[in-house]
């Protein structure tokens, strides 16, 4: 498992994740390196929640286990 998070546009959030040329490029950190890297292998899952409040709960309960992951931010 490599990380998790909330958004409201899934896509624009899995594609902040590559470098601009492939996606949105917002993120300079070890973390975009690490997923274009291993992209043929990333899989993502998604959460769909009724509102805000229901999303900040499910991520808090991700939180608590976030040593499983490898960027638990």
């Amino acid at each position: 498992m490599v990380l998790f998070g909330k958004s409201t546009t899934v896509a624009y959030r899995m594609t902040s994740l590559l470098p601009r040329e492939w996606g949105a490029g917002t993120r300079n950190n070890n973390k975009r390196e690490y997923i274009f890297d291993h992209l043929s292998c990333i899989y993502y899952r998604t959460i769909i929640c009724a509102n805000e409040r229901e999303a900040k709960e499910i991520e808090r309960q991700l939180m608590t286990n976030r040593s499983t992951y490898r960027f638990p931010t």
